[in-house]
C-alpha cells in the first residue's frame, strides 16, 4: 500500500500540450542590406476542438489575422510592419465566399494546419525605405488572430550584412522587381534583358534569388500561342532543377505558384493539368492557394479519367 502511495506521489507529471503554435521558416537566413524576405507561417491546432481565424476565411496577411513581427538591431521592442499584397489570383478580393469548401476552411480541426506565405520587402508609412535597412542581427516571428485570442511564434533570426555599390544602384533603380506579383503575364524580351542584367549586378543577394525565381515563372506563365507544349516542357525540366537546391519552404512556394499558372494555360496546351497535378500533390504545407488549386485539380482529374491515365510525354 505505501510502495504504490509512494509511487504514485513520485509519478512525473504530465507534460502539457499546447493547444496551437505558430512556427516561421523564412525562405532564407542571410540577407544584404535592403533585401526582401519570404517567410513561410504555419499555425498548427491541437486543442481537441475547432478554432476559427478572425476576419474571412483564408490564413494570410491580406487578410488580417496574420501579422509580421520584426525587431532590427536597434530595435528594444518587435514593431508590426506591413506585407507586401500577395492576392495574386485575384480568387477571394478580400470579400466572404459563399462555396462551403471555403467557409470550411475558417475553422482549423484539432491536428490541422493552415500555412501562408508572407513577403517583406518596403515599409509601409515610407515606401522609400525598406524593411531590413541595415546590416545586423534582426528578429522576425508572427501573430496568428484567432476569433478569440493572439498567438505568436518564437522569434527566429536573420542576418543582415552590408551592400556593395554596384549591387546597391542595381537595387535601387529596379525596386518594383521585388514588388512585381507572381500571377501575371508574360514578360516581353526587352523586359527579360532588363530582369537578367539586374539579376547578374544583384548577385549573391537575396535579390537576385527573387529575380531568377520570377524568370523562371515566367517561363511557364500564360501565353497565347497554342504551340508552346515543347517550350513548357523545358520550362518545367528548369523548375524542377531549381527545386533540388532550394529550402522545403521555397520549395512548396513555388510548386503552387506553377499549379495556377498551369491552370490558366490549360485551354491552350494539352499537358498543363497533368502537369498541375503532379506540383500540387508534391506540395507539404497547406496554403490556402495550394489547397485551392488540389480541389480544382482533383475536380479535373475526376471529370478526365482517360487523361489521368496517360502519360505525360517526359514522365516515364
Amino acid at each position: 500500500m505505501f510502495t504504490l502511495l509512494l509511487a504514485s506521489t513520485l509519478a512525473a507529471p504530465v507534460p502539457k500540450v499546447k493547444p496551437a503554435d505558430v512556427e516561421v521558416v523564412p525562405f532564407v537566413t542571410r540577407l544584404l542590406v535592403d533585401d526582401p524576405l519570404e517567410l513561410l507561417v504555419t499555425f498548427t491546432n491541437r486543442g481537441g476542438d475547432k478554432v476559427k481565424f478572425a476576419n474571412y476565411h483564408v490564413f494570410g496577411v491580406e487578410e488580417d489575422n496574420l501579422v509580421i513581427e520584426v525587431r532590427g538591431p536597434d530595435d528594444r521592442d518587435f514593431r508590426a510592419v506591413a506585407a507586401c499584397d500577395q492576392k495574386g489570383s485575384g480568387r477571394f478580393c478580400g470579400t466572404e465566399s459563399t462555396d462551403p469548401r471555403v467557409l470550411e476552411r475558417k475553422s482549423v480541426p484539432d491536428g490541422g494546419s493552415r500555412s501562408a506565405v508572407a513577403r517583406l520587402f518596403d515599409t509601409p508609412d515610407r515606401p522609400s525605405q525598406k524593411m531590413f535597412n541595415q546590416p545586423g542581427k534582426w528578429q522576425v516571428r508572427a501573430v496568428v488572430k484567432l476569433a478569440d485570442k493572439e498567438l505568436r511564434s518564437t522569434p527566429v533570426d536573420v542576418q543582415v550584412a552590408r551592400r556593395g555599390a554596384v549591387s546597391a544602384k542595381a537595387l535601387a533603380a529596379n525596386p518594383h522587381l521585388m514588388l512585381r506579383p507572381y500571377h501575371s503575364s508574360p514578360l516581353s524580351d526587352e523586359a527579360v534583358a532588363k530582369w537578367k542584367a539586374a539579376a547578374k549586378d544583384l548577385a549573391g543577394s537575396n535579390a537576385e534569388r527573387v529575380i531568377r525565381r520570377m524568370l523562371l515563372l515566367n517561363e511557364v506563365a500564360p501565353v497565347e500561342s497554342p504551340t508552346c507544349d515543347r517550350r513548357l516542357s523545358d520550362a518545367l525540366a528548369a523548375v524542377d532543377k531549381h527545386l533540388e537546391g532550394e529550402s522545403s519552404a521555397e520549395q512548396d512556394f513555388l510548386r503552387g505558384r506553377v499549379a495556377q499558372l498551369l491552370w490558366l494555360r490549360s485551354d491552350r496546351l494539352t499537358d498543363a493539368m497533368k502537369h498541375g497535378s503532379r506540383y500540387v500533390k508534391a506540395m507539404r504545407v497547406n496554403t490556402d492557394d495550394g489547397w485551392w488549386m488540389e480541389v480544382k485539380y482533383a475536380e479535373w482529374e475526376k471529370a478526365n479519367p482517360d487523361k489521368v491515365k496517360a502519360k505525360a510525354p517526359d514522365q516515364k
